[in-house]
């Protein structure tokens, strides 16, 4: 059993676009596209920390490898917007319960992927997978996986 944490914003893997380059087109994840807002390759950036995350304590555990299926837990921690909050720091009435947009299957999808080469052969050998998401006071995810 690995657990480990990354800190920062959890990036959910979407749907697919296709963009064309030249007379080519390219399959790109629609997180990873530019917008006027935000940069571009977030996904790439996300999976990037998940994966340093995931060899650390890879090599912490002293573990090569799952080579049949595992259990995977998430949890997806965001930071609560101040339209939340009072100006005492206080929740707001009726925003107790309310939970961050990304969808946890989208978020587990990313990081399914992430955990691909580093903690097991392939993301079909997960066999369980379990997601939660919260708000906390930062933006991390928790992470553990059973073999």
């Amino acid at each position: 059993m690995i657990t480990f944490a990354v800190q920062g914003v959890a990036i959910p893997q979407g749907s697919k676009s296709v963009v064309m380059r030249g007379r080519t087109p390219v399959l790109v994840d629609q997180q990873d596209m530019p917008t006027k807002h935000l940069p571009k390759h977030r996904l790439k950036d996300w999976r990037a920390k998940v994966a340093d995350a995931a060899n650390v304590a890879m090599s912490k555990a002293r573990q090569g490898l799952a080579k049949g299926p595992v259990d995977v837990e998430c949890c997806f921690y965001y930071e609560r917007p101040a339209s939340h909050l009072r100006k005492d720091g206080s929740i707001r009435k009726g925003y107790e319960s309310k939970l961050p947009r990304p969808d946890c299957d989208k978020l587990f999808r990313a990081m399914g992927d992430a955990l691909s080469g580093i903690v097991y052969i392939d993301d079909r050998q997960i066999r369980r997978q379990v997601a939660c998401k919260a708000y906390a006071d930062a933006a991390y995810t928790t992470v553990e996986v059973r073999a």
